[in-house]
């Protein structure tokens, strides 16, 4: 008796966990399951500041390729040893990149060369042998422009981040 109590509690269970929830196929990938489920992937890139020289200075990455509404983490490492070589990364939408250069350089360095209402994330300054990280979400899909606005640094130190 105690036996067949339980083969049969086993069958039971098991007929539980089989008529499990399966997904609906008109689910269609935009959803905001999926939207909800991709804000919560993180994407941890390590970009590296190189170069001793402002000849030299470039970023090590050149592409960064994330989810829309993803939470991005971005660590700057900062190579450079002279102490002209302070950096940081700032990420622009397709508006013109020399154009929010120069006015985040008319912000000083106690703005970190950053105007907050022109950038959609940055970085704090990153001196001679330091790191720094910061997060951000990921904006719509599309493609944006990043580069480090410390003065005379914009026209080497860039890339591009693609949003899918």
């Amino acid at each position: 008796m105690k036996t067949t109590k339980k083969i049969i509690g086993v069958l039971s269970i098991a007929l539980l966990f089989s008529c499990g929830s399966s997904e609906n196929p008109k689910n269609p990938d935009n959803s905001n399951e999926n939207m909800k489920a991709n804000a919560n992937i993180v994407s941890i890139d390590t970009i590296r500041a190189v170069g001793n020289t402002m000849s030299e200075m470039s970023f090590n990455i050149k592409e960064i390729n994330v989810k829309e509404g993803s939470l991005v983490k971005i660590t700057l490492v900062n190579d450079g040893m002279d102490k002209s070589m302070i950096h940081n990364i700032v990420f622009i939408e397709q508006e013109s990149a020399d154009k929010v250069a120069f006015e985040c350089q008319m912000a000083g360095e106690e703005n970190d060369f950053v105007v907050k209402n022109k950038v959609l994330a940055y970085s704090p300054l990153a001196y001679p042998g330091e790191t720094v990280s910061f997060k951000f979400r990921a904006p719509k899909k599309g493609n944006y422009r990043y580069f480090c606005t410390y003065p005379g640094h914009s026209e080497k130190m860039q890339g591009w981040l693609y949003v899918e």
